[in-house]
């Protein structure tokens, strides 16, 4: 076993966390300590503030229940037309915002990547990518 993941074996991460696979099943299929793929999906996931499909990005605890409008009052600001609900600037203008997070990524594998919901998902979302991780690991 070599010390360092090389991008193929980024790739492979990529996929079979997209498939669903386990930590421990990553790491048979690469060869690799599981705290090492552990380590590699911790440290490289980026965390990213989209919606979903249709959707717009709102971690807002309360955004089901809310009727607030036009709480920035700034002319790009969709909410001026639709509640703040619907709105991805109201977050950080709103003095009732409680993030929601996600329970996906405190447990094992730590990811969005093969989440059913994923696409319908208003929270932030914990991705791995193979092309940012190789980016990420050649900077530092």
């Amino acid at each position: 076993m070599s010390n360092h993941l090389t991008y193929d074996d980024r790739l492979n991460i990529q996929d079979l966390l997209k498939s669903g696979s386990s930590i421990s099943y990553i790491a048979r299929k690469l060869n690799r300590h599981k705290s090492t793929i552990s380590r590699e999906i911790t440290l490289r996931a980026m965390l990213r503030k989209v919606g979903g499909y249709g959707h717009t990005y709102n971690a807002c605890l309360y955004r089901f229940d809310c009727d607030i409008k036009n709480l920035c009052k700034k002319d790009m600001c969709i909410s001026k037309v639709r509640h703040c609900k619907f709105c991805k600037i109201c977050n950080d203008n709103c003095e009732h915002f409680k993030e929601e997070i996600c329970d996906t990524y405190s447990s094992p594998p730590y990811v969005c990547n093969s989440c059913e919901k994923r696409f319908k998902c208003t929270l932030k979302k914990r991705l791995y990518s193979a092309k940012e991780a190789q980016k990420d690991y050649e900077t530092h």
